[in-house]
């Protein structure tokens, strides 16, 4: 596996999982960072390659570390959930209890019905296109 795509990898889903922990969509965090939807849901889809001073406005926006983004050290807390993670290694937070394990288990639920969402939108997107195209033959 190639490292700067598995190190890429790992910073998009860090970076959406905290999005998502702070109940944040790619909107807010677009305007947060200043700017465009467009392109803040390009860096998390990995299309768009991401400067250290993009990480440093993620970070700052979402009250994080940049190391815990960049999953070189660091902390993050979340004052919505009362989640204190902390990273010294990684392979990404520690699981410090019960809580942790919950509030993990409900942002992959989470990410996993967004994506259900996301898949079901581009079928129905793609119905229209399907039908004019049969329609024009």
């Amino acid at each position: 596996m190639n490292p700067e795509k598995s190190s890429s990898e790992k910073f998009r889903k860090k970076l959406r999982l905290i999005r998502l922990d702070k109940e944040l969509n790619q909107d807010n965090m677009a305007d947060m960072v200043g700017m465009g939807y467009s392109r803040y849901a390009k860096v998390e889809e990995g299309i768009t390659k991401v400067t250290l001073d993009m990480v440093d406005q993620f970070a700052e926006a979402l009250k994080v570390d940049r190391g815990f983004l960049l999953d070189i050290g660091g902390s993050y807390y979340n004052s919505n959930s009362g989640s204190d993670y902390v990273n010294s290694n990684n392979y990404g937070p520690v699981i410090n209890g019960s809580q942790d394990k919950v509030i993990i288990e409900s942002l992959i639920s989470k990410i996993e019905g967004y994506e259900k969402e996301l898949r079901e939108m581009k079928e129905e997107m793609a119905k229209p296109r399907e039908k004019q195209s049969r329609d024009a033959s």
